[in-house]
């Protein structure tokens, strides 16, 4: 560790009257608990979304071959931008997820550096 990443450590490990060791062993353990949560409700999300888009997309269809298509467009086209964005919200910490679960130690030097 350099100079820097152990004064930050010191500092913190005084705060919260513990070792460098243990915060550092912490931290690390951390990494595996937090990014696998992440995960879990990340497919959550994507299962509901999906799930939601499947049904407005039933309906949407059965609309259209029931000459009611103007009532189903806009509840088709907001679920589909909500699972689009859960979709893309999900994916953009997909880099942060494998770290932290691949190499955690890396992960921790990232969230104590500023």
């Amino acid at each position: 560790m350099n100079e820097k990443l152990e004064n930050i450590l010191i500092e913190l490990a005084e705060k919260l009257h513990t070792t460098v060791e243990h915060l550092w062993g912490v931290l690390v353990t951390q990494a595996v608990y937090q990014n696998f949560i992440s995960i879990i409700i990340w497919s959550l999300f994507s299962i509901g979304s999906l799930i939601v888009v499947g049904f407005t997309g039933k309906s949407f269809f059965k609309a259209c071959r029931d000459d009611k298509f103007n009532n189903s467009v806009p509840f088709f086209v907001i679920a589909a931008v909500i699972a689009v964005i859960c979709l893309t919200a999900g994916t953009t910490n997909l880099n942060d997820w494998i770290t932290a679960i691949l190499n955690p130690e890396y992960w921790a030097l990232k969230q104590v550096l500023p």
